[in-house]
């Protein structure tokens, strides 16, 4: 009886290195990807579009399913590169022209 669950093994082992060997040849990816998936761009366009509103990032992050971490590193990124302009409250804007 130990013969024969021996051959079954056996067979069950060349037949994964096969297939293995397979998708290797013919680049297959298996398994699950490395790391966290990436922030849909549309998502974080969309808080980007809210807080150009002038909305909170807290806000912004949670209305658009996007972390409060990667909207404020988009944020910086973005002001980095001079691409990001907010809209500021009428007071604000009345505190900048009296200086």
């Amino acid at each position: 009886m130990s013969v024969i669950a021996q051959n079954e093994r056996e067979t069950i082992n060349e037949r994964i290195r096969s297939g293995i060997d397979h998708a290797q040849k013919y680049g297959t990816k298996t398994g699950r990807p490395i790391g966290r998936p990436k922030a849909s761009s549309a998502k974080v366009q969309h808080a980007l579009d809210l807080l150009a509103s002038g909305k909170s990032y807290r806000h912004a992050s949670s209305i658009a399913g996007v972390s409060l971490a990667t909207l404020v590193r988009r944020v910086q990124a973005m002001k980095q590169k001079n691409q990001f302009t907010r809209q500021t409250s009428i007071f604000e804007t009345m505190k900048q022209e009296a200086i």
